[in-house]
């Protein structure tokens, strides 16, 4: 099964047409031309020519016109089958069997997406239950922030350190806390992607006031940019 562009179809539509237009022609004339016998045969084998160049013209219209909607009754499938992936959970082997050899392509590549996706998922996960592991058993007092300040995650030893809760501290801004401008670090910590050091810094939390030593460190993504900051807070 071919899926040809419109304007392919209707150039290749033209050209043939004009071909079979100009070769009638030439045809005709030539036959003209031609002495035959007498002109009752000429005029039957033109007769006869331009009928073959009318039957050829009506098959190339026929296969135009079922090329068209061969086109469309594929689009439409394939809209029909978006339409019901937003529903949730559908079985698409039978609705892709209709389509023959597309039908049989698009149902591999979709089950290997679905398997790269659950490989990724996986990874996803397993990364997610490490992290929470080193969080909760790691020495070091961390705070996980987004590029917009937003507490992320805390380590277990932060919250021991300091005597508070998660519930206290997770999805609050970290100038809540009084620490230091974020703003200013996050835009001195994307300049130079390394950790910077903030000394003697005063952070409030749960109304007591802590003398800290801060060290923000810049965790970056596949595309270099700065996604999240990680504080250690001594």
């Amino acid at each position: 099964m071919y899926l040809i562009k419109k304007r392919y179809l209707n150039f290749i539509f033209t050209f043939f047409t004009l071909i079979l237009l100009v070769i009638v022609a030439l045809f005709y004339v030539i036959l003209n031309y031609v002495d035959f016998n007498s002109e009752i045969q000429i005029k039957l084998y033109s007769e006869r020519l331009v009928f073959a160049g009318i039957l050829f013209a009506i098959v190339i219209s026929a296969i135009y016109i079922i090329a068209v909607y061969k086109n469309i009754k594929v689009l439409k499938k394939l809209d029909k089958l978006i339409e019901l992936s937003k529903y949730g959970n559908y079985e698409f082997k039978k609705e892709l069997s209709k389509l023959g050899a597309l039908g049989e392509r698009i149902q591999t590549l979709f089950k290997q997406t679905t398997f790269m996706s659950e490989k990724k998922s996986f990874k996803i996960s397993s990364m997610a239950n490490l992290n929470n592991f080193l969080f909760e058993n790691i020495d070091l007092n961390l705070v996980v922030c987004d590029v917009e300040g937003m507490i992320v995650n805390c380590s277990l030893s932060f919250y021991k350190k300091f005597k508070t809760e998660a519930s206290e501290v997770l999805y609050r801004n970290i100038s809540d806390f009084k620490i230091l401008n974020f703003k200013e670090a996050v835009f001195d910590i994307d300049k130079s992607k390394q950790p910077i050091i903030y000394k003697r810094v005063v952070m409030k939390l749960d109304d007591a006031e802590y003398k800290i030593d801060v060290t923000c460190a810049p965790i970056l993504n596949l595309k270099n940019e700065l996604s999240n900051v990680v504080l250690q807070i001594e």
